[in-house]
């Protein structure tokens, strides 16, 4: 039966950057945390998939780890790792086998703080959505997509798989400037995949950001909004730590309610 919806999320062994930055490792714990508020919170009809190399402990769908992608750098020899693997969803053949009209890419550490059905049904009326990219200090945005969120109508967007080249897309990385309100130029977008998203599709499309209650925990923490419908945790703090659980027991005891069943 041909589902509306098929949510994904990955867990996979650590990048070598993420173990040399102490990030803490995900567990098949945040896997299922995450499937059962997604359950709860999204009423559109959907199926929860988990592509995984550490299937033990996960209660919810899971498929095999797909093979890992990595950026060749200007060397020739060194390669760049991190959350490529994401883009293998764009591949129309993998896309077309999770039978649904619409495929959404949620990090692991999300927290969807109350019931986002309307958000969800408001970004499937476009062909693809993603987060839109955080700013830096100055206000300048790192990228112009997140990588924490992205929706897409199955087929809508193969280039961003078909056309991405792992030989060249670091020095196109390098190439590309965001824009800046500084006279010396922009920075290359910020990130993996959500740069690649970038270059490929520059800023033209759809977004969710907090006038549709998507938040950077970063930037609420202590001051969580009223209107908040979805959080995200870029970097090294996470819903589960004592950080977060000290700055607002709200957020975390939200995770918690579903990491604890």
């Amino acid at each position: 039966m041909k589902h509306s919806l098929a949510i994904v999320t990955f867990l996979f062994s650590a990048p070598k950057k993420w173990v040399q930055l102490l990030y803490e490792p995900y567990a098949p714990k945040h896997v299922n945390a995450l499937w059962r508020m997604c359950e709860d919170q999204i009423k559109v009809p959907h199926r929860f998939v988990a592509f995984t190399d550490r299937a033990d402990g996960i209660e919810c769908e899971r498929r095999e780890s797909l093979p890992r992608v990595k950026v060749r750098k200007p060397d020739g020899i060194t390669q760049e790792d991190g959350c490529y693997q994401r883009l293998r969803l764009y591949d129309p053949d993998l896309q077309a086998s999770l039978d649904a009209e619409f495929v959404l890419i949620l990090d692991l550490d999300v927290v969807l703080m109350r019931d986002c059905t309307a958000m969800i049904e408001a970004c499937m009326e476009h062909d693809f959505t993603a987060l839109r990219g955080s700013p830096w200090p100055n206000g300048d945005l790192c990228s112009w997509y997140n990588g924490g969120f992205q929706l897409c109508r199955t087929g809508a967007r193969p280039q961003f798989w078909t056309e991405f080249d792992t030989k060249r897309f670091y020095r196109q990385r390098e190439a590309y400037r965001m824009p800046s309100k500084s006279h010396h130029g922009g920075r290359r977008p910020h990130g993996t995949d959500q740069a690649w998203l970038s270059v490929c599709a520059g800023p033209g499309e759809n977004t969710i950001w907090h006038e549709h209650g998507a938040y950077q925990y970063r930037n609420v923490k202590k001051l969580l909004p009223d209107d908040a419908n979805i959080l995200f945790f870029a970097g090294r703090e996470k819903p589960w730590m004592p950080s977060v659980e000290q700055e607002n027991p709200h957020i975390a005891a939200q995770w918690r309610k579903y990491a604890e069943c």
